[in-house]
């Protein structure tokens, strides 16, 4: 018996955002998430982790919820049943967004940071 975190990878991660006008804006970040299985839901959150300097970057946490348990780092037994794969999207909105109030996306608990945040007119 061994234990892993439920998810395997995340990928294609974005962040824009919507300046059009009349308004209001809006940032949008989307991405996709490998899953062990999909007995899981996802959710995108908004979090400011200590020490961290909020101000220019917007810090985002997957959290996994499934299978009786809700948390990012938690891990689930894994038998010797066969296992699917799945890739799930998952989306974070942040309305009444102000423009340049964010330069760049980091999502905590993985290795992707969005650098450049995209604007549309």
């Amino acid at each position: 018996m061994s234990f892993v975190s439920p998810i395997i990878e995340t990928t294609d991660w974005k962040a824009w955002a919507n300046l059009e006008l009349p308004g209001p804006f809006s940032l949008h970040v989307t991405g996709k998430v490998k899953l062990r299985s999909g007995d899981y839901t996802l959710n995108l959150v908004q979090v400011t982790p200590d020490g961290s300097d909020s101000r220019s970057t917007l810090y985002l946490r997957i959290i996994v919820s499934g299978s009786g348990m809700t948390d990012d780092v938690v891990v689930k037994d894994v038998s010797d049943d066969v296992v699917k794969d799945v890739v799930k999207d998952v989306s974070f909105v942040l309305n009444d967004y102000k423009q340049g109030t964010y330069k760049d996306v980091e999502i905590l608990s993985t290795t992707n940071r969005i650098d450049e945040i995209k604007e549309a007119h």
